[in-house]
């Protein structure tokens, strides 16, 4: 029935085996993959005594002492990554921007976009910013590999002109 809501789909029976090993595997690969320096024992000791809801055997505030600092640590490495990949982007982005504009009939606007125009039009109407078109696109990153195209569903786009990216 239309706008009626998707049937529910059946929770997973609970095994405490696998969702006893999963939770300890998940938290030993975000240790692995942050590349966290543990004593895996330690862990397993506070896991064990947090659970039992025993008295931690390391001071509270040293414990969050050392789990800000983690944090900080965890951040300023996933900055440190963040501006290592934009700084390729934009070198990659750069080097593809000066080869199209060197291409046949690519057009830059005082903008800094690019275009080509692959078939000229006929009519004598023109589209003005609050003009509506009907389109096929293909968008694709410097690397050419496309994120986004209309020409995957066989079907036209409508945009507002002056919406358009």
């Amino acid at each position: 029935m239309a706008g009626s809501a998707p049937a529910a789909v059946a929770p997973t029976p609970v095994n405490r085996d696998q969702l006893s090993y999963a939770i300890g595997f998940e938290v030993g690969s975000n240790l692995a993959g942050n590349k966290v320096d543990v004593d895996i024992k330690r862990v397993i000791q506070g896991l064990q005594d947090a659970y039992a809801k025993e008295t931690p055997a390391v001071p509270v505030a040293n414990m969050r002492a050392q789990l800000a600092g983690l944090q900080q640590r965890l951040r300023a490495q996933a900055l440190a990554n963040y501006k290592k990949v934009a700084a390729n982007n934009l070198q990659q982005s750069e080097a593809f921007m000066a080869a199209n504009k060197a291409k046949p009939g690519v057009i830059t606007l005082p903008d800094g976009i690019e275009y080509r125009v692959l078939e000229s039009g006929t009519g004598t109407q023109h589209p003005i910013g609050t003009s509506k078109v009907t389109l096929h696109y293909r968008a694709s990153l410097p690397n050419g590999s496309e994120f986004a195209s209309s020409y995957a569903t066989g079907k036209p786009i409508t945009f507002q002109v002056d919406k358009m990216i």
